[in-house]
């Protein structure tokens, strides 16, 4: 898995979406027969069941809310289909992807955008999901590209809460119960929005800033990465760090 999300981080950051959804995660070319006809602004790039890539040229994003046109526009294909949109500007330097979820009869779209350029680890993980060998043909792209749709089970909530209780009972220096569980629960949220921040390489483009952050911290002494990383950004702001 690994190796294929490197590769389509590679894709992206080309815009090579043909190559992407045929060659990386084995999507069929639509065929001469099936493929309907080539729209002068719309090209069909791959299908895999009910679910169809779709190219859509000169997206305008000053349009408010994405392009509205775009989002409203009934694409060509069955009832039930499942489209994925992905909109380019007429300079080709920012993509404007689009997807239906919630029921099929009154969908809501989810979109995200893509600078060309820039690797987007997060997201080339969710588009792994749709690799040939592990999506279903009665899947829809919503259960693979809606990630903070995922429910949150038992054992998320549990180690949330032991990582909370171990946080808030390691700040002796504060006298109060409630002053440390509430400054423990405040640390604990910036590490996960940092967590966050870091997977789409927006620290120093780094996927492993945190990581590195910590053994340069443990090499200087103990509670480094406490005082240098956690309480600056809790007390300071996410820039210190």
């Amino acid at each position: 898995m690994g190796r294929l999300v490197e590769r389509i981080k590679q894709r992206l950051a080309r815009f090579e979406f043909a190559a992407l959804f045929r060659d990386e995660l084995g999507w069929d070319m639509p065929s001469v027969d099936g493929n309907p006809q080539r729209h002068p602004l719309r090209q069909c790039l791959a299908h895999q069941g009910s679910s169809w890539v779709w190219l859509r040229a000169e997206w305008t994003p000053e349009l408010q809310g994405g392009d509205l046109l775009l989002l409203q526009e009934t694409m060509p294909g069955e009832a039930g289909a499942d489209p994925l949109i992905i909109a380019v500007t007429a300079d080709a330097t920012r993509s404007l992807w689009c997807w239906q979820t919630g029921a099929t009869d009154s969908p809501v779209w989810r979109t995200r955008v893509m600078v060309r350029g820039q690797e987007d680890g997060a997201w080339a993980s969710q588009l792994a999901r749709l690799h040939h060998e592990h999506w279903g043909v009665e899947q829809r792209l919503a259960s693979a590209l809606n990630g903070l749709d995922i429910p949150l089970t038992p054992e998320h909530f549990s180690g949330f809460h032991q990582s909370w209780q171990a946080l808030s009972q390691a700040l002796t220096p504060l006298p109060d119960v409630a002053a440390r569980r509430r400054y423990g629960l405040c640390l604990l949220l910036r590490l996960v929005a940092m967590a966050a921040l870091q997977q789409r390489r927006y620290l120093n483009n780094d996927e492993w800033y945190l990581h590195n952050l910590f053994g340069q911290s443990q090499q200087r002494g103990r509670d480094r990465f406490f005082s240098t990383v956690c309480n600056l950004s809790a007390s300071k702001g996410f820039r210190y760090p």
